[in-house]
């Protein structure tokens, strides 16, 4: 790892990054995708003035207004093929539907799949796949049949 201390010019630099000026949040968040050390002296305070305190509903609303973002977010951008989300984040539209129905059967709510798949969509899934859905390559077949190899072998 690079300097951690502020350079001959006296700016923050985390990994050889210039990072002066930026908020306790912004520093924190690169400390964590770098891996700096939780001992760094740079870290200091910085988890509590990024975590609010929050009560239990308070939590729950923010993770279904994330949730709502990011199902807008997948229905407007419809160019973002499923095979291309479970070859980056192993995970895809249909996952977010079997998820949406599993939490709705915890919470007591039937919820089936057709329904949960509108949900996640924005309309019946034949509808969005007849509009939107691309044949996947020949090479995104592979990459996702070793993938599936692969979690096969880990589990």
């Amino acid at each position: 790892m690079d300097s951690d201390l502020p350079d001959p010019e006296g700016r923050l630099t985390l990994n050889g990054l210039g990072l002066g000026g930026q908020s306790p949040r912004v520093l924190y968040t690169w400390a964590i995708i770098t891996q700096l050390p939780s001992d760094n002296p740079l870290l200091e305070g910085m988890i509590a003035m990024t975590t609010a305190p929050m009560d239990i509903q308070q939590r729950t609303e923010i993770e279904a207004a994330t949730f709502r973002r990011l199902i807008d977010h997948l229905q407007t951008h419809t160019d973002v093929q499923n095979i291309e989300l479970m070859l980056t984040a192993d995970f895809c539209r249909n996952c977010l539907a079997k998820w949406y129905s599993a939490a709705a059967e915890d919470q007591g709510v039937e919820i089936n799949y057709e329904e949960a798949l509108k949900a996640v969509y924005g309309m019946p899934y034949a509808d969005w796949k007849s509009k939107h859905q691309k044949e996947a390559t020949p090479e995104q077949l592979e990459a996702f049949k070793r993938q599936q190899a692969q979690q096969a072998q880990q589990q």
